[in-house]
Formats: structure tokens, sequence, C-alpha cells
């Protein structure tokens, strides 16, 4: 599957549980900024998108897969597509 935009952050400790997975929470998180990120990118900073458009959050569904464990401190690459 090809990401077409993503973006990178840091993994906080607040972020994963004892096994090293990244607590669902933290993963909407990421989504969320890296979908400011796209809006920013594309000319629309996300405030914008409300009032230009008259639409309240533009996303339709979100589908979460974990690959590989994630420790706190790592910066990983969230990817939306």
């Amino acid at each position: 599957m090809s990401t077409p935009f993503s973006i990178e952050e840091y993994v906080r400790w607040s972020d994963v549980d004892a096994a090293g997975v990244i607590c669902y929470g933290a993963y909407v998180r990421f989504i969320e900024i890296a979908e400011t990120e796209l809006f920013r990118t594309a000319g629309f900073p996300y405030g914008q998108i409300f009032e230009r458009f008259d639409c309240w959050l533009p996303r339709v569904r979100y589908l979460l897969a974990q690959t590989i464990r994630c420790c706190s401190g790592c910066q990983r690459r969230f990817g939306l597509g």
C-alpha cells in the first residue's frame, strides 16, 4: 500500500504500554497530527477547512495496523493513504 502523505513523530513514554505496543488513543493523536500537516501542506490551515468549506471533521474513517513494536523515544513515520 502506498502512503502519499506521512509525518515523522516521536513516540512518547505515555504512548506505549509495557509490551511496547502503541496505545490506541496515541494513534488517534498521530493521525490528527498527520491530517493537520496534510492540510497545511495543501495551503489550508486546519481551522480554515471548517470556515471555507463548511465542513466539520473531513475524515470519514481510519484504519490502523501496527506492524512493529515501538519504544518510547523512537521516531516513527505515520502515514495517510
